[in-house]
């Protein structure tokens, strides 16, 4: 429960990106080619990234995050936490969905993407081939 709780707290604030360290599926920061649909930035739009980060501490507390460099802000191996790309090298990210029922339409991930996981909140994540 902790896990999700910082999950929900990270993808609020929407903090990721710049942390140094190692990490294991490491993502160059290079955005593989992808629908340009999916770089509307709008209302309802999905998120989009190189890499769906997945970070965990010794103690079992972490955070999730999309995420050009593969690691999340305050929750990355400067702060103890051991970082994977849970999409492969051949894919980007995608966060799609809302905390709460939507307020409008929201953009759907193109059929090819698989589903990595899901907050109880109602945002998806995805890896997605690229194009």
């Amino acid at each position: 429960m902790n896990r999700l709780a910082l999950l929900l707290g990270v993808l609020v604030v929407a903090s990721c990106g710049g942390s140094t360290g190692s990490t294991s599926g490491a993502v160059s920061g290079a955005m593989c080619k992808h629908p340009a649909s999916l770089d509307d930035a709008g209302a309802g739009a999905c998120g989009l990234g190189g890499a769906l980060v997945d970070c965990e501490s010794p103690s079992g507390i972490g955070c999730s995050c999309l995420s050009d460099t593969a690691t999340c802000d305050g929750c990355g191996p400067n702060e103890g936490f051991t970082c994977t790309n849970k999409c492969h090298a051949n894919e980007y990210a995608l966060s799609c969905g809302s905390i709460g029922p939507p307020t409008g339409p929201t953009q759907d991930p193109p059929v090819e993407c698989r589903t990595v996981e899901a907050t109880p909140a109602g945002i998806a994540f995805y890896c997605c081939p690229c194009l």
